[in-house]
């Protein structure tokens, strides 16, 4: 291959190395933008995005709490109602 060829060949490499880095940079810009959307939500809904893991854990020892309840208060009335079947 003579220098002519290399250089028209690594001028080609270059235009797509280029082209592939342009597509990343516009996906990274799309994907920070979408979380930065993302942000805004869970922090307009009264969270701090840097705590989610710890709310996550206080509502769902909130909502196994209140599916106790619900099992508690259905067994009673269950338990009523078989006695007025009785």
């Amino acid at each position: 291959m003579d220098d002519i060829q290399k250089f028209t060949e690594l001028k080609k490499q270059i235009g797509t190395l280029s082209d592939r880095k342009i597509r990343i940079e516009e996906r990274h810009k799309a994907e920070r933008a979408k979380l930065e959307t993302l942000i805004k939500e869970i922090t307009s809904k009264g969270y701090d995005p840097q705590k989610l893991s710890s709310i996550r854990d206080e509502k769902e020892k909130q909502l196994k709490a209140m599916l106790s309840e619900l099992e508690v208060a259905t067994k009673e009335t269950m338990d009523k109602l078989n006695l007025i079947e009785a």
